[in-house]
């Protein structure tokens, strides 16, 4: 059982006026039995040049007659991360493995990410593959900055919307409680498409009175992909062009007969 799937982001400014964005995560897990300790004992945070990690901490609650005892993790690997589904990446993970898991055992980690670019934030799923006591996701950011989320197949009687302003900062906060645990079948289609989630985007914000834009609607998700194409190709290439030519040398244009 999943007792706290969580995930809190601040946003600030640093000092030159740019966004300055922490996610940090937390997963807290109540082993019921010998096959879940075994399961969850061995785990891993992920993170790359997109979200590098700032710091992590895991360790295991052991029971106790009357108390748990903490056990930490005091051994982390490092290895490259491989998606099937991707040629490459840059992504990576920390790998270990929690001490002393057993029924009735908790496995508890907890790491920050420092997100380097405001167009990538990451979505937040409510449901994990096991039944979860308590799933929420909050954002903290200055009254300048100016956000805009979408739920999506979340129903709205389960969840709890909070927004608070103070010190010059909002803070949002999405809750649901006892959420059941998600079943994936063999061909069914991407996850994304039926579990509950949450997508935020900065809109844009606003700094020594100078606005910057973010993803405020389409035409800024146009101008953040085009900019990559900034500096290609701006000398001509012989070789290519000649490559170029062999190949459509004599081809005509495709009729529209």
């Amino acid at each position: 059982v999943c007792l706290t799937n969580s995930e809190s982001f601040k946003i600030d400014f640093n000092a030159e006026g740019n966004l300055n964005i922490k996610r940090t995560t937390t997963e807290d897990l109540l082993l019921l039995n010998d096959d879940a300790a075994k399961h969850y004992a061995v785990r891993n945070i992920p993170y790359s040049t997109f979200n590098p990690l700032e710091n992590e901490i895991a360790y295991t609650l052991v029971p106790g007659k009357n108390y748990y005892t903490k056990q930490e993790v005091t051994s982390f690997t490092d290895e490259k991360s491989f998606d099937n589904s991707i040629f490459y990446d840059d992504a990576l993970q920390k790998n270990f493995r929690f001490p002393m898991v057993q029924q009735g055992a908790r496995t508890v980690m907890r790491y920050t990410n420092s997100i380097t670019d405001a167009h990538m934030l990451s979505p937040f799923y409510f449901s994990t593959f096991v039944p979860c006591e308590n799933s929420v996701c909050s954002y903290t950011f200055p009254v300048s900055v100016h956000i805009q989320y979408k739920l999506l197949n979340v129903n709205v009687d389960k969840m709890v919307f909070t927004q608070t302003t103070k010190n010059g900062y909002t803070t949002y906060s999405w809750q649901m409680k006892n959420v059941a645990q998600e079943v994936i079948e063999d061909g069914a289609v991407n996850y994304k498409n039926y579990l509950p989630h949450l997508i935020v985007l900065i809109q844009d914000y606003t700094f020594n009175n100078k606005t910057t834009e973010v993803l405020k609607d389409t035409n800024s998700l146009y101008n953040y992909y085009s900019a990559f194409l900034n500096g290609i190709n701006c000398v001509k290439d012989s070789a290519l062009q000649n490559l170029v030519d062999s190949i459509t040398n004599n081809l005509l244009p495709p009729s529209h007969d």
